[in-house]
């Protein structure tokens, strides 16, 4: 049996890119439109929300697909320039970003170790006085 080939995710990435450029189907017009363009517009149809009839030669009954909460959030944060969340590589550890955090999660609870390790307050002894206790002082 043939070992399963594992790709990084940089790899993978050049792929989804390569595939997203091939030709999926041609419209109306006659433009081309590529796969990469047919899930765009499949997400903004998840976003906005759709109809689509379940029999095609009735278009009466159709069915209502409401907007979808993770595919408008999805488009926004694309459109702001927010980076996606990229897939950590299973041959690297941690990434630069986890260790900073580390390490300033460890200097901060130093920090309050240090603060909080006050030593306890002295205890009491008893009374310290020099004075006899046996005899009455005069009036």
């Amino acid at each position: 049996m043939a070992k399963p080939v594992k790709y990084s995710s940089r790899q993978l990435t050049q792929f989804l890119r390569a595939i997203a450029a091939d030709a999926s189907t041609i419209d109306d017009e006659g433009n081309l439109i590529t796969k990469g363009e047919a899930l765009a517009r499949l997400l903004f149809k998840k976003a906005l929300g759709y109809h689509e009839s379940e029999d095609p030669d009735d278009p009466s009954k159709k069915t209502y697909h409401k907007p979808e909460a993770w595919a408008m959030q999805m488009i926004w944060e694309r459109l702001e320039g927010k980076a996606p969340m990229a897939m950590m590589d299973e041959k690297s550890g941690l990434s630069a970003e986890d260790r900073v955090s580390e390490l300033a999660t460890a200097r901060l609870n130093s920090y309050a170790e240090a603060v909080v390790s006050v030593p306890p307050p002295p205890q009491y002894m008893g009374r310290s006085d020099n004075r006899d206790q046996g005899t009455k002082r005069p009036s």
